[in-house]
């Protein structure tokens, strides 16, 4: 005897059901869900970014610059900044986080190595300006250009004025 006409239909869709969920399953577990940046935490992207300039990592540094920041300078400009990676920085640290809308100032504070200076690692903290973009994403604001030395003026040689920020 066989299988009647409707059983067919009825096992086929069952195979295509059950085949496609399996298939789906296995989908999903060789393709784990990413999290979208726009749902990355501030002090997460903050973090993110020091553990690339803590390796020296400048291509992936300049991914987490604003827009407005990447319009002014250019991958092959940045990667060319190699201030940001001249000191070793070690026990790198996300310290105060105060968010204001759609920006935010973050302390980083960590310790660097300048053999010139000392032979201990000294401590030092960075305040950067992040800011949420149009994206939902934290992208750092920029990059100030910190000066070692007063720049020249008047008060030049006495060392008064001068905070070691270029203004």
């Amino acid at each position: 005897m066989g299988v009647p006409t409707y059983g067919r239909g009825v096992v086929l869709i069952t195979a295509f059901v059950v085949g496609g969920l399996t298939s789906s399953f296995s989908f999903a577990r060789a393709h784990p869900t990413t999290q979208v940046p726009s749902a990355v935490p501030l002090e997460t992207r903050v973090k993110a970014y020091w553990e690339r300039r803590l390796s020296k990592d400048m291509s992936g540094m300049y991914e987490f610059y604003s827009t407005e920041y990447r319009a002014k300078v250019s991958r092959d400009e940045f990667l060319r900044q190699i201030r940001l990676i001249r000191f070793d920085l070690s026990d790198v640290k996300v310290g105060k986080v105060e968010v204001n809308g759609d920006r935010a100032l973050v302390t980083v504070t960590f310790r660097m190595q300048l053999p010139t200076v000392s032979p201990d690692k000294l401590a030092s903290q960075s305040d950067e300006t992040w800011v949420k973009e149009a994206d939902g994403v934290w992208r750092k604001l920029d990059e100030p250009l910190v000066v070692p030395f007063p720049p020249p003026g008047p008060h030049a040689s006495s060392g008064a004025g001068s905070t070691g920020k270029a203004e």
